[in-house]
């Protein structure tokens, strides 16, 4: 699996370094968001269904696609609150990067750490597969696609930096 990491600066995305020709010129067939939700030492995973094409049988943490000309900031609220039923409070941008799917399909996504957010999270998209919550030393374990490992990286990488601060 290969793993582009980009930064994109258009004005369609604050964290991105993109211009728009270079978005109008992309390579990928979907732009798309991921959630690392974070609480109490813990993360979300979602174990998908063996029937789904791009990710089947595997343990991913979850994201959603990007609609029209929406930001991925406008995807990351709108995808939580229609999968997980929160409204993030703070997110973190992690990374940008792009890649393929197990049935071929080429994204780019935008990975955020999202630890403060309102609600409870539930399961509102139950056909995606099973949540469920797994500690952050022991996510490596479940996570073995490389898009998951990069984002629990870069994800582990900020908790502790946030941790530093207090």
């Amino acid at each position: 699996m290969r793993l582009i990491r980009l930064e994109c600066k258009s004005y369609l995305c604050k964290n991105c370094r993109m211009s728009l020709e270079q978005k109008e010129q992309k390579r990928w067939e979907r732009e798309g968001v991921v959630f690392f939700v974070y609480k109490g030492g813990k993360v979300l995973v979602e174990q998908r269904p063996d029937s789904d094409p791009g990710y089947g049988g595997y343990i991913v943490i979850p994201g959603g696609k990007c609609e029209g000309l929406e930001t991925p900031e406008q995807a990351l609220l709108r995808e939580t609150e229609e999968e997980l039923g929160i409204k993030p409070l703070s997110w973190i941008h992690l990374d940008t990067f792009e890649h393929v799917t197990l049935d071929g399909r080429h994204y780019l996504s935008h990975a955020y750490l999202i630890s403060e957010f309102e609600e409870e999270v539930q399961n509102k998209e139950t056909y995606k597969g099973k949540q469920m919550w797994v500690s952050l030393d022991e996510a490596g374990n479940f996570l073995k696609l490389g898009p998951s490992r990069l984002i629990l990286f870069k994800a582990k990488e900020a908790i502790l930096a946030e941790q530093k601060k207090d």
